[in-house]
């Protein structure tokens, strides 16, 4: 029982420092003793004392044959020894070291590659940091996008509703016109049915009479007034016009090409970067050197020449928009042919609405001129084509669009849409 407690004493106070009861911190593998906070750095003020872990086992750091400390390592057996197996034993002779010179030399290899692992974890930090940074960045950048993306759609919401606003808005209008001429002619064929129902009462109160007398003279007078009310009623029977569906569609397209032109602009607007690109030919182009319908008009330098489409149109409907400016004279229309030497109009091969110098203007076909009253310059001419109808239109483009003529024919050829100018000036697409 007195060895179980004494075992159980020494086992308590294995890890005691030994000038003191502190708990130790390092033991002292020269002098076999565990010390404390304090008296660590007095017993090894020299610096010569080899201090370990409380947890290392002083028989693994002493010579199992003379049970000294391990100092020296012997090169040729690989092993540790004390000095006495140097001097006496059996590893006298061979090459040794110091084990402490040897854990110096690894102590600073341990050095160097410390500080290359705390620079790569320095650089491994610096990485995540720009990788938090950048993901921040990506972040941030994809809200801005989102809110400049959802402007742009919000904008041309707006946009869609208002055009939607004005296309109603001219059927409407047309609506209202057909409704007030429909009842103004339901009011005069009311006026004549109540006429009509009136002479077929008068006719029929002597009609069935007895007297031939009172028939003969009533008679010749009640026809001639009947024959005059049907005859009214035959000459004043004009067809009430309906809705103008040409003009809608030509709002409608009208209104697609201002949203489609709008795009870039918005995009501008809300931060996004965008080319503008404005399509343009010179009037001198010919057919042989790849002029498309959307590239034209620049500056003139061969004058009345004509610019054609490079694309023949032989079905469906078609619709663009010219800005005319304010030069003095130019010609736009169809052609079956690609005669850049041509007048256009002049033949039964094209179409054309023709401005004149004097600030008239004419359809003109086969050297026909047809003027067309327009009050003041046209700055935006619109025109549209349906091929398998045979209705070729053109538009002012003013608020609402004015329909200025139509030309109603069978085409029995492709068609090319057809530019000329006589005057230096820029005639460019919408």
């Amino acid at each position: 029982m007195a060895a179980a407690n004494f075992g159980e004493s020494l086992k308590s106070n294995q890890n005691r420092c030994r000038y003191c009861t502190a708990f130790a911190k390092r033991l002292c593998l020269d002098c076999e003793a565990y010390l404390c906070r304090d008296h660590l750095e007095p017993h090894n003020l020299a610096g010569q004392h080899t201090l370990t872990e409380l947890s290392t086992n002083l028989q693994t750091r002493k010579c199992a044959t003379h049970q000294k400390l391990l100092k020296y390592n012997c090169c040729v057996d690989n092993v540790y020894v004390c000095e006495f197996c140097v001097l006496l034993g059996v590893h006298k002779g061979h090459n040794v070291e110091l084990i402490s010179d040897k854990s110096k030399a690894l102590k600073s290899s341990l050095e160097e590659l410390v500080e290359k692992l705390i620079k790569q974890t320095a650089q491994i930090v610096q990485s995540m940091d720009k990788i938090s940074a950048r993901r921040d960045e990506t972040h941030e950048r994809a809200t801005v996008l989102i809110n400049q993306v959802t402007a742009i759609f919000m904008d041309l919401k707006k946009q869609l509703e208002n055009e939607e606003k004005k296309i109603k808005g001219e059927i409407s209008k047309q609506v209202d016109e057909v409704d007030l001429q429909m009842s103004k002619f339901f009011l005069k064929k009311k006026g004549e049915q109540l006429n009509l129902s009136a002479q077929v009462a008068e006719i029929e109160s002597f009609r069935n009479s007895t007297d031939p007398i009172t028939i003969l003279e009533k008679g010749p007078n009640s026809i001639n007034k009947a024959n005059k009310v049907i005859i009214r009623e035959i000459e004043g029977n004009v067809e009430v016009t309906g809705l103008n569906e040409l003009l809608v569609l030509v709002n409608l397209e009208s209104s697609l090409l201002r949203l489609v032109k709008s795009i870039p602009q918005l995009q501008r607007k809300h931060g996004f970067q965008v080319q503008n690109q404005i399509l343009m030919m010179p009037t001198n182009a010919t057919k042989n050197n790849g002029d498309q319908l959307g590239n034209l008009l620049n500056t003139s330098v061969n004058l009345n020449k004509v610019i054609y489409s490079s694309t023949a149109i032989s079905s469906g409907q078609h619709y663009l928009e010219v800005d005319t400016g304010d030069f003095p004279s130019w010609s736009i229309g169809v052609s079956y042919s690609r005669d850049e030497d041509c007048v256009l109009g002049d033949k039964t091969d094209s179409w054309c609405l023709r401005y004149y110098k004097m600030g008239k203007y004419a359809v003109v076909h086969n050297g026909v001129k047809t003027l067309v009253s327009i009050v003041s310059p046209i700055k935006a001419l619109g025109i549209y084509l349906d091929y398998e109808a045979g209705n070729l239109c053109f538009l002012e483009l003013v608020t609402p669009i004015k329909q200025l003529y139509t030309i109603l024919v069978r085409f029995d050829y492709p068609l090319y849409f057809a530019f000329c100018m006589s005057e230096r000036g820029i005639l460019s697409l919408r």
